[in-house]
């Protein structure tokens, strides 16, 4: 199983594909085949999906109730201790598994994660209602549950609520450009920063979503002062343009919702933007597409990896269970009413342009 590229960490896989299709391969290979196995790349995300295929092995195709006892399983096994297991956990299980882990096998970039852009868009090929389903019966499990890898999962799926909460304001922000409507888009530039706070916030609530804990990991083979800028360049880079010749086009390869990130990277990119369209509304002028790219490198991409002054923190701010639940609380109301576009996000293979 191939499932990412660069350890991109949002919400996304197939357990359909992944039980139907080894079956499928022995078939073909007329029983020849003889394992299974996953691509090693940036496997620490999803977690569901590499358990879930490598139990392949020895596992006959499951139909959907089948399947369904399998999440109950999973879920069993992974909030096991001494607290009950409450029902909304499982059923909230049940939600992604028919979710953001149904027919949801190809990466799509986060929008908030993307160069800004007036033309970037973001499709989804699941029902959004279930993963906010999903979204409400964990925080409600969370009267009962408070498991390490429960306030995990309570963070990874309270950011992919707020991430396409992030893609449907962004529409907003464009119809409002388009109509050249300058309080309309200050004030979706607001939204869109106040929910980039939040992602930030809620992220910076567990060690997995820590891109101080990447840079330390980094910084320890250090050896000496000239190594520290070294790795500390190198660490930031990867996750940010992917190397040192930005005109590859390979920026945001490996994406990442990090605390961190967010506030350092992500969060300067579109303050650019949004001073881009609000001066080009109050001058009467197009967005110059170059003119844009050059202000997002020099003034958000380039600091953030070449200004290694700040240390990140390797330790969690707030409470995890109590941020979402805020989050929540606040968003809600509005998020039943997201609406994007269904589709089939676009299988990415980011360097076939080199090999053709």
């Amino acid at each position: 199983m191939l499932h990412d590229f660069g350890g991109n960490n949002g919400l996304f896989g197939s357990l359909v594909n992944v039980t139907n299709g080894p079956q499928a391969a022995r078939t073909f290979s007329e029983e020849q085949m003889i394992g299974v196995g996953i691509t090693m790349e940036g496997i620490n995300q999803n977690e569901i999906m590499y358990e879930f295929a490598l139990e392949q092995s020895w596992r006959s195709p499951l139909n959907e109730t089948e399947l369904n006892d399998w999440l109950v399983g999973f879920v069993m096994r992974r909030y096991s201790g001494s607290q009950a297991i409450p029902s909304s956990a499982l059923y909230a299980w049940q939600d992604l598994g028919n979710s953001v882990y149904h027919l949801n096998p190809n990466r799509a970039y986060s929008l908030m994660l993307r160069r800004p852009a007036l033309d970037r868009s973001q499709s989804i090929s699941f029902d959004l209602k279930v993963l906010l389903s999903a979204w409400e019966l964990l925080v409600n499990s969370s009267d009962q549950l408070d498991a390490d890898l429960f306030r995990y999962d309570l963070v990874d799926i309270t950011k992919e609520v707020l991430q396409y909460e992030f893609a449907c304001q962004f529409v907003q922000l464009t119809v409002a450009f388009n109509r050249s409507d300058l309080y309309g888009v200050a004030t979706q530039a607001a939204i869109l920063t106040d929910l980039l706070e939040d992602m930030e916030r809620i992220l910076a609530s567990d060690r997995r979503f820590l891109l101080g804990n990447w840079i330390a990991d980094a910084l320890q083979f250090a050896k000496n002062e000239e190594d520290i800028h070294f790795y500390n360049l190198n660490a930031k880079l990867q996750v940010s343009i992917w190397g040192t010749n930005y005109t590859l086009g390979l920026f945001d390869y490996a994406n990442k919702f990090w605390s961190g990130m967010i506030e350092d990277y992500y969060a300067p990119r579109w303050r650019v933007f949004f001073d881009v369209l609000v001066k080009c509304l109050l001058e009467g002028i197009p967005v110059d597409t170059n003119l844009l790219h050059k202000r997002l490198f020099f003034e958000a991409e380039l600091p953030f990896f070449m200004l290694d002054t700040k240390v990140y923190p390797t330790s969690t701010q707030g409470d995890s269970i109590q941020i979402a639940r805020e989050l929540f609380k606040k968003y809600n109301p509005s998020i039943n009413s997201v609406c994007l576009p269904l589709g089939s996000p676009k299988l990415d293979y980011p360097f076939d342009r080199y090999f053709n």
